[in-house]
């Protein structure tokens, strides 16, 4: 029977239905100065399979390092001049109490005491699984919440499209095609352009820059491909 426990300052463990199991999960970081009053929340998100880490502070240098799929900021509280920025890309859900207006910047808001379920909700509508792929797709390869489909050719992360180029795809594939395992320049050479290749091994690093970039990846801190010096490239951890 599997389990799923928050992580940063707070550990609470949600155990789901035995026979249960996550076939995905995606991480949600949340920023409350008293994080006990979300815990109804907290166990909502645990049960329905997110990856959930707590902090106190906005200022926390920690978060700084972190990748996330949506960053909940509480603000029921407490109302900071500045809008919350995280430093990777990804959403913000502000919780505001029932008679506040005006949050700074742009980001979603939502109002807090509430029905977890309602929130969880809004959560799914912002990270994008109001319509989840087919899990069972023999034509499907997906890496954490990238879905890569191979009959239409394209690549999604959640509900938002990522246009890449044919050489970009294909790069990608190779790496989900290894499970994990690493992939040489030689690999990326052979199974990508075969006969048609010509030119030197940084060719490969190139394209692996710009296929990064559109995924909003970091090398130093990589959420999808990471480096394996001296040889090639893997996914990430």
């Amino acid at each position: 029977m599997p389990e799923f426990q928050s992580a940063g300052t707070l550990n609470a463990v949600t155990v789901v239905p035995e026979g249960a199991y996550c076939t995905t999960t995606h991480r949600i970081v949340i920023i409350s100065p008293y994080p006990a009053a979300l815990n109804p929340l907290i166990r909502e998100l645990t049960a329905n399979c997110y990856d959930v880490m707590v902090f106190h502070n906005e200022s926390d240098p920690m978060l700084t390092l972190l990748q996330a799929d949506l960053f909940l900021v509480d603000r029921t509280l407490s109302s900071p001049l500045q809008a919350f920025h995280p430093k990777k890309p990804a959403d913000v859900l502000v919780l505001v109490p029932r008679n506040r207006t005006g949050e700074p910047g742009s980001e979603p808001v939502q109002e807090w005491p509430a029905d977890p379920g309602a929130i969880l909700a809004r959560v799914e509508e912002l990270i994008g699984h109001k319509n989840p792929v087919n899990q069972n797709d023999p034509y499907q390869l997906r890496v954490k919440d990238l879905v890569l489909d191979l009959r239409r050719m394209t690549v999604t992360r959640g509900e938002e499209r990522i246009d890449l180029t044919k050489t970009e795809f294909d790069l990608l594939r190779v790496l989900l095609e290894a499970e994990g395992g690493v992939r040489s320049r030689q690999d990326f050479m052979e199974l990508v352009w075969g006969d048609e290749y010509f030119g030197g091994s940084n060719y490969v690093d190139v394209h692996v820059k710009s296929l990064r970039q559109k995924l909003g990846d970091d090398s130093k801190c990589p959420r999808y491909i990471a480096t394996v010096r001296g040889v090639g490239y893997r996914l990430a951890d």
